[in-house]
Formats: structure tokens, C-alpha cells, sequence
């Protein structure tokens, strides 16, 4: 079991900075990131600052950045849908809520015929007992709370990923990969400062145990053998395979 949930930490981790790589950019490059997951499936924690909101999700396999207009799954919306909308003093749109399980307040119900939330900015049907149709300008920092409660900010056509530059659209999908290039080199180093450095077969003694043959020949730790008996020594194996050809001889160290 502590295996498993170790697994899942170091797992995370990767995830993690794989995905902030594809953040950090693409935020850098102005295009709108909805949201930054951790984990995937159903949704258990949510909290929204400025434009991005981050979830926690239940399954701890892995991890996504919704980046608007890249392969992202939009809330569907289809002709005849109701919902509520929240308008502001100048009839304006500023909230779309698609969740039928939550109420908010100041909302009104609203029944969709059409629905530009890229380029055009509106929002085209009917309000509660009314048959008249109206079109209403939805803002462009407005929010859209998806079926399954997420809410994210909608996402202007200059918002969108294709509307990036060619180089910042590269340099965002590059990072993520390039972050985990990175973790690994810094890992490496990590682990060779923990282990000592590097291992190499110069003849350098290491931990000298008590009553052993180097402690008696008055070897130290970190001491370099230079020659055995007036044999230049070059490495660690030409040391080992004359001791071992002498095991009754005294050596001249």
C-alpha cells in the first residue's frame, strides 16, 4: 500500500510540472487556460482565480490544461437547452449556467435557440413566458458553469489557441515535455549527490571497516592507492585483482 501511494505522489508530481509547462506558456502567450486539473474523472474540489479554475479530480492517473481552442471539450449547447443566465444593470451576460442541479442567485431561466460565445458575443432565444425572441450580448469575461459544476471564463476567438503566434503555439505544446526533460536531469543530479557523486574505478578507498586490512596498513578513507609493492596502480580493478593474487602476501602499500 505504501508503495502504491508513493507511486501515485511521485506520479503526481510528473503530472504536475508537465502541465504547468503547458500553462506557464500559454498563459505567457495570452491564450486563455480555463482550466488546470489534477487527476481525471469526476470533479471534487474546485477554486477559481482570474481567468483559470483549478480542480482537483478523483482519479489520481494523471492530469490536463484546458487551453481554449485546443482540443478541449466544450459545454454543449444545442437549440431548445434551458437555462439560467445572470445579466448585469446594461442587460449584458455575465454569467451561463448550464448546471440544472444549482441555483444562483439573480439568475433567470432562458431558453437557447442560438448561441455565438467565440466571435460574435451573443445569446439568441426566448426568456421564461415569453415569446418574443431576444438577442443579448454576452461578455467577454463572462463565466459558463458546465453541467458537471465547473466553472470556467468563455473564450473569445483572440483568446484561442489558433490565434496564437506559430512560435508561441510551438513553445506551448514543447513545454510540457521539456519540463519533464528537465526534472529528470535535476533528478540524476540529486541522486548523485546522495549517493556520494558518480561512481568511477579510480583506486580510492572507501569506508574502512574496523580490524580490516586498510585499517591495519593505516588507510584512511578518501586515500588513493598509487602502487602496490612498486606496481603503478591505474584503477580500482588492477588493485582488486592483485590483492586477491596475493591473499597470503604482505603488500607494500
Amino acid at each position: 500500500m505504501q508503495g502504491l501511494i508513493a507511486f501515485l505522489f511521485v506520479f503526481s508530481i510528473i503530472v504536475i510540472i508537465h502541465e504547468f509547462g503547458h500553462y506557464y506558456f500559454a498563459k505567457k502567450a495570452g491564450i486563455l487556460v480555463r482550466e488546470f486539473a489534477i487527476g481525471m474523472g469526476p470533479k471534487i474540489f474546485q477554486v477559481r482565480k482570474g481567468e483559470t479554475v483549478y480542480t482537483l479530480r478523483l482519479l489520481p492517473i494523471g492530469g490536463y490544461v484546458r487551453m481554449a481552442g485546443h482540443d478541449e471539450d466544450e459545454q454543449e449547447i444545442k437549440p431548445g437547452m434551458m437555462i439560467t443566465i445572470v445579466l448585469d444593470s446594461e442587460n449584458i451576460v455575465q454569467k451561463l449556467n448550464f448546471d440544472d442541479k444549482l441555483i444562483i442567485e439573480n439568475s433567470v431561466p432562458f431558453q437557447i435557440e442560438d448561441a455565438d460565445l467565440h466571435k460574435d458575443m451573443t445569446l439568441t432565444g426566448y426568456f421564461i413566458n415569453s415569446e418574443e425572441k431576444v438577442t443579448l450580448t454576452v461578455s467577454k469575461t463572462a463565466t459558463i458553469v458546465e453541467s458537471d459544476g465547473t466553472e470556467v471564463v468563455v473564450a473569445p476567438v483572440e483568446r484561442q489557441f489558433n490565434s496564437a503566434t506559430l512560435w508561441n503555439r510551438i513553445k506551448t505544446n514543447a513545454a510540457g515535455p521539456m519540463n519533464n526533460f528537465i526534472l529528470s536531469i535535476l533528478v540524476f543530479i540529486i541522486v548523485g549527490f546522495m549517493q556520494g557523486g558518480v561512481p568511477t574505478n579510480d583506486a580510492i578507498i572507501g569506508q574502512v571497516t574496523e580490524d580490516s586490512a586498510a585499517q591495519v596498513a593505516g588507510l584512511k578513507e578518501g586515500d588513493k592507492v598509487l602502487s602496490i609493492d612498486g606496481v603503478e596502480i591505474h584503477s580500482w580493478d588492477e588493485m582488486t585483482k592483485i590483492v586477491r593474487s596475493s591473499a597470503d602476501k604482505a603488500l607494500a602499500v
